[in-house]
């Protein structure tokens, strides 16, 4: 008799618990996801931020006429990453592809903004950009004053991890309601 008399009790505290799985689980979305995003992106800048020294001074111990291209093809295999070489012909011009891993530049070369702030700094720049539709992780070094050799990496494999994150959470999340 007494559960007749007290059915929006019931509902009240159900709906409470409901409220309070679905806060918690937001909770645990937000704070994986996003930090888990932002430290594969730093480990793959990181990982070329590591590398780039020795590219870049095995890049200033080359014939720029003939061992450019090689290097750029050698060391896109053994990093799994794209290697252009660009130079800056006149200031605030677009900067022109020497030698380019790929084979073919794209268009966008000529414009990239991590390339430039290298340059521009005389130092190492870092950064992520999107580039034909693909997120990508670079890591520029400049060569001399007007040369820039430009690490690039897919960040498709690291942006894949964490949509099946995403998507096991949010699954999981939809399962404990």
């Amino acid at each position: 008799m007494s559960r007749l008399l007290h059915p929006n009790l019931a509902l009240k505290f159900g709906l409470a618990l409901f409220v309070i799985v679905a806060g918690a689980l937001a909770i645990v979305y937000f704070a994986v996801v996003p930090r888990l995003e932002s430290r594969l992106v730093n480990a793959k800048i990181q990982e070329l931020e590591r590398v780039s020294p020795s590219v870049a001074d095995r890049f200033r111990g080359a014939n720029p006429l003939t061992r450019y291209q090689p290097l750029a093809t050698f060391f896109s295999s053994s990093l799994n990453a794209r290697v252009v070489v660009l130079e800056r012909l006149q200031p605030n011009s677009r900067l022109i592809s020497v030698a380019d891993s790929n084979g073919l530049s794209s268009p966008g070369m000529g414009t990239d903004p991590i390339a430039r702030r290298a340059l521009e700094s005389g130092g190492t720049a870092t950064g992520r950009i999107e580039r034909g539709g693909s997120e990508r992780a670079e890591v520029a070094v400049p060569l001399d004053s007007t040369t820039v050799v430009l690490l690039s990496a897919s960040l498709k494999d690291a942006l894949a991890n964490v949509s099946l994150v995403r998507r096991t959470l949010l699954l999981a999340g939809i399962a404990a309601l």
